[in-house]
């Protein structure tokens, strides 16, 4: 398994997560470490989902997400730490003890880190790469459940966590098209 995210800190923990592929699926390691002592606290590994018939090469996906320097960088909203690791699953756990608080089953692989602002999350998803398919997105959901809250179709999928300050948020997509 190769690192696979920036870290987050929070008072005694770092947070990150490491990946690798596993067969025809990607295998991650979310884990908080005591950043004083390098200790773990807790640790949590989990298969990739991709839906019941996935179109995606798992292999592929992972070599061009750890391209992206920000990819799974894990968001942090009070108690919770919560991923968006390239599949099709955002993940929460619990800060404190790793038990998995929730997690949302998407129709398409997570393109991008999250945001979080206020008591919302905010991440990219891949298009689906057949024809006609449906386009990239953004997805916002609430924080505290993982309940999608509303999405907007995009030129290009996001790349990496979109960017907020006051009531405006700003992010960029691969096709080029910058958005705010």
């Amino acid at each position: 398994t190769v690192w696979y995210s920036f870290a987050a800190l929070r008072d005694h923990a770092v947070y990150y997560s490491t990946g690798g592929v596993h067969r025809e699926a990607l295998m991650f390691t979310y884990l908080a470490l005591d950043r004083l002592t390098g200790e773990e606290i807790w640790r949590d590994t989990q298969e990739s989902y991709f839906g019941e018939v996935s179109i995606y090469n798992a292999r592929r996906l992972f070599m061009d997400n750890v391209k992206l320097l920000d990819y799974m960088a894990p968001a942090l909203w009070r108690y919770l730490v919560i991923y968006t690791s390239g599949d099709n699953v955002v993940r929460a756990f619990d800060a404190r003890t790793g038990h998995e608080t929730w997690r949302t089953v998407l129709e398409q692989p997570t393109s991008s880190a999250p945001t979080v602002a206020g008591n919302r999350l905010y991440f990219g998803v891949r298009g689906d790469p057949l024809p006609g398919g449906r386009p990239p997105r953004l997805i916002c959901l609430a924080v505290h459940n993982g309940r999608k809250l509303w999405e907007m179709e995009l030129d290009g999928a996001v790349l990496s966590a979109p960017v907020t300050s006051k009531d405006l948020m700003i992010f960029g997509t691969d096709e080029n098209y910058f958005y705010v």
